[in-house]
């Protein structure tokens, strides 16, 4: 019955191959179906690795792996796989013959330059394979195999990430490769060693507007989000080069460890594994080798055992290289005569003490001491001119000169438009009127601060205003409906003032929500009351 079965599909299926000229063999029985398997799959499965004691579980693994894929290097295979095959740390030894097949088929594509999305455990298991030398030419050649599987699958499932990429450092550092080839893995251009490298390299080469910016991500204090930084910037970066260097001939002369190693701690250990999350067989681990990605890591091997020095990112101390720009700041304020203070707290009375002295030498040789206040009387005296001018102009006398000889028709022609130029003369006085209340000067008495002169100018709305989101709390609803759609013309009007004043905006709106600059708040707490 069952060969009866076969014979008829046999035969339907022989027609459709030739209307279609498909040469594919026909259906068989399961017991014909196995005596087509190649053998060597069975007697991949029967290999064993050849080491008799193994510490670790994961030793024997490895080595089964290293064993068994070196057996089935050169095989291909051609068979058609639709099932799906989800494995954790996919091996030979736990695979069916229907997912080895499917998984040599893909492989075999893949030598040839085909690569088609797949099962992930099949991607992982030619990675394996790629990493233990299996199916490679050259180390080099491993490398640019396992390079473009990464490349090219990852548009498939970009969960490779996390594996190809950790992978193909180790196999740049467990195979010697040129160093530099690691910066051009992604996520490997933004290591923090690397980073300590370029910065290292800058700060030589006095690039201290990139070191700034790189220790504006590394510091508790940002000093790039700085009004004062952003008003002298060029000014902060040269003081803040001599700092730097003055504090690093200090450490230097009178500390064990240098002022660099101070900012971002020193070399640490950690036991590494190579291949780590992969299967990994080393078939050479007596042999000692070091391998130095440059002065901020490396990795040794000795006895067996492979050790990983480096710099880690979580030994930076943020904190001091906060203290150290905002210290650098206050003085510069200080010195300065800037407007507005902030407060200092350092740990270190001898580092703010070379900080002091490195701003005040600056700012004495280059004539910076009250600079800010004097540049400020500069803008006050222009506008005071200005506004004498536009006075002494207004008040200029209209000279009209008249043709004698016409003055007689000017007389009969005059009683016709006296009414209108009356009419007009007294449009132009209230013109004139309104211009004058418009340039009204500003009123500042020298004797009281900025913000005081600011505060009498206000009116009483604008003043109820600025209380209203000094609350400790101040709630951004009550406010926007308390002062309605007059809300962003007041806001309007204050910066309008502040900038007369202290020569700044008062008031930012951020997703519509109103809020006073933080370097104001307490001065101008203070007036108000």
């Amino acid at each position: 019955m069952e060969e009866n079965i076969i014979k008829q599909l046999n035969k339907v299926l022989e027609k459709t191959n030739k209307k279609y000229d498909n040469p594919e063999p026909m259906i068989k029985k399961a017991s014909e179906l196995k005596k087509m398997v190649p053998v060597e799959y069975k007697e991949m499965l029967k290999i064993k690795p050849k080491e008799e004691l193994f510490y670790w579980q994961s030793d024997y693994i490895n080595s089964l792996f290293y064993a068994q894929g070196k057996f089935m290097e050169k095989f291909s295979d051609h068979y058609v796989y639709y099932g799906e095959t989800r494995r954790y740390l996919p091996q030979y030894a736990e695979m069916s013959i229907p997912e080895l097949r499917g998984y040599f088929t893909w492989r075999t594509n893949v030598r040839r330059g085909v690569i088609e999305k797949t099962n992930l455990s099949f991607v992982f298991l030619y990675s394996y394979e790629l990493i233990n030398g299996i199916g490679v030419l050259s180390v080099q050649n491993g490398y640019h195999k396992l390079l473009k599987i990464w490349k090219e699958y990852r548009k498939y499932d970009g969960m490779i990430d996390r594996y190809l990429v950790e992978w193909l450092k180790d196999y740049i550092i467990y195979y010697e490769m040129d160093r530099d080839l690691i910066k051009n893995i992604k996520n490997n251009k933004s290591d923090f060693v690397f980073i300590l490298e370029d910065m290292k390299q800058e700060i030589e080469n006095n690039q201290f507007k990139v070191v700034l910016e790189r220790l504006n991500s590394y510091s508790s204090y940002k000093i790039l989000d700085s009004k004062f930084f952003n008003l002298y910037k060029e000014d902060y970066t040269e003081v803040f080069k001599d700092v730097f260097h003055n504090i690093t001939f200090y450490f230097e002369k009178y500390r064990e460890i240098s002022f660099f190693d101070t900012l971002f701690g020193n070399e640490s250990y950690s036991h590494w594994v190579p291949f780590r999350s992969g299967i990994f067989y080393e078939n050479h681990k007596k042999k000692f080798r070091e391998c130095r990605i440059n002065d901020f890591e490396r990795y040794v091997c000795e006895n067996g055992e492979w050790g990983k020095y480096a710099y880690l990112e979580y030994n930076c101390n943020r904190r001091l290289i906060g203290e150290i720009l905002k210290t650098t700041e206050f003085f510069m304020r200080q010195f300065y005569n800037f407007s507005y203070k902030i407060a200092m707290k350092s740990s270190s009375m001898v580092i703010t003490e070379v900080i002091e002295n490195t701003v005040k030498s600056y700012c004495e040789i280059n004539d910076r001491i009250d600079c800010y206040q004097r540049k400020k009387k500069k803008k006050v005296k222009k506008k005071k001119k200005k506004k004498e001018q536009l006075m002494v102009y207004e008040e200029k006398p209209l000279i009209v000169d008249i043709d004698r000889k016409k003055i007689a028709k000017i007389r009969k022609e005059s009683q016709k438009i006296q009414e209108k130029l009356i009419i007009e003369e007294i449009k132009d006085e209230q013109k004139e009127k309104e211009i004058i209340v418009l340039e009204k000067p500003i009123k500042i008495d020298q004797s009281q601060s900025d913000m005081n002169n600011f505060i009498k100018y206000l009116n009483s709305e604008e003043r109820d205003l600025l209380k209203a989101m000094l609350e400790i709390q101040p709630n951004e609803k009550l406010i926007v409906e308390k002062f309605n759609n007059m809300l962003s013309i007041m806001i309007e009007s204050i910066n309008e003032k502040a900038l007369d004043y202290i020569e700044d905006n008062l008031i930012e709106i951020k997703n519509e929500n109103p809020w006073i600059y933080d370097e104001y708040r307490q001065e101008l707490q203070e007036v108000l009351e």
